[in-house]
């Protein structure tokens, strides 16, 4: 199965030294060219350990990089509110018509999923990991705590990521 990622979901994996369970849980990852650009080009300027850690899966080519039509990604920007990353994203998804999008921005996941797209962000891919035995619990218990200690890094609601845990906790996922 291949899927469509925005950064966040890429950058919060790599910085927990999960990323590789994208490539055990998907074929392929598709990642707009601006996407690219926001967590690799910018990244490795900004001296981010994670985007050189993404940079290795695209040399690897498990991670691809796809160009959009600007105009349309403008377009879709301008008419859903959202920034040009998400809307390559969803510019991206619609053209390649994929099943799933990895994407943690809320306004962005409730546009994807109106026009009929399952969407999974970090917490999720880290609750498919341990269900279908990519990574243990233990594993994905650390990568949340970590999470938690550290809400700067990972732009998700610390009551959110609790309730994962104790989601992950209880096995109920």
């Amino acid at each position: 199965m291949q899927v469509i990622s925005n950064s966040t979901p890429l950058i919060h994996l790599a910085k927990l030294n999960l990323l590789y369970v994208l490539k055990k849980l998907f074929d392929t990852v598709i990642i707009p060219q601006i996407v690219y650009k926001e967590i690799v080009i910018d990244g490795i300027r900004l001296g981010k350990a994670d985007a050189y850690i993404i940079a290795d899966a695209i040399k690897e080519g498990w991670i691809r990089i796809h160009r959009v039509n600007m105009k349309e990604v403008k377009d879709i920007a301008r008419r859903y509110k959202i920034d040009e990353g998400e809307a390559s994203v969803k510019y991206l998804a619609m053209k390649i018509q994929t099943k799933l999008v990895l994407i943690n921005e809320r306004r962005g996941r409730k546009i994807l999923k109106q026009q009929g797209f399952n969407v999974i962000g970090t917490l999720g891919i880290i609750a498919r990991a341990v269900k279908v035995q990519v990574i243990p619990i233990n594993q994905a218990r650390d990568a949340l705590y970590r999470m938690l200690a550290n809400p700067q890094e990972y732009w998700i609601s610390p009551s959110v990521i609790k309730k994962m845990l104790h989601i992950l906790l209880k096995g109920k996922f």
